[in-house]
């Protein structure tokens, strides 16, 4: 590696780290700032996780429902499920 180039990556890692320092004693000096943003990403990833989990169980069930209907036990369950579903869907949908 030429000296030049070992010189310019240095001089970004100490900006960096002047950086991180920076955001560091900012979050210090203001908790509360830091309290707000961690629960800001809490919350985004507790919503993140609810839809996924949400959507792949919704399309789980959509799988099994067409593909196991066929199956002698299991497609009278899913099929009891569809009709009932069916039957307490809101009115207008």
């Amino acid at each position: 590696m030429p000296k030049d180039h070992h010189a310019k990556v240095e001089k970004h890692l100490k900006k960096l780290r002047e950086k991180e320092l920076e955001l560091f004693t900012q979050y210090y000096d203001h908790p509360a700032k830091l309290f707000f943003r961690n629960f800001l990403m809490g919350t985004a990833k507790g919503l993140g996780f609810f839809v996924g989990a949400a959507l792949v169980i919704t399309l789980l069930a959509w799988i099994l429902s067409h593909f196991l209907v066929n199956v002698p036990f299991i497609g009278d369950f899913f099929e009891a499920a569809a009709s009932w579903l069916e039957a307490n869907q809101p009115v207008g949908s």
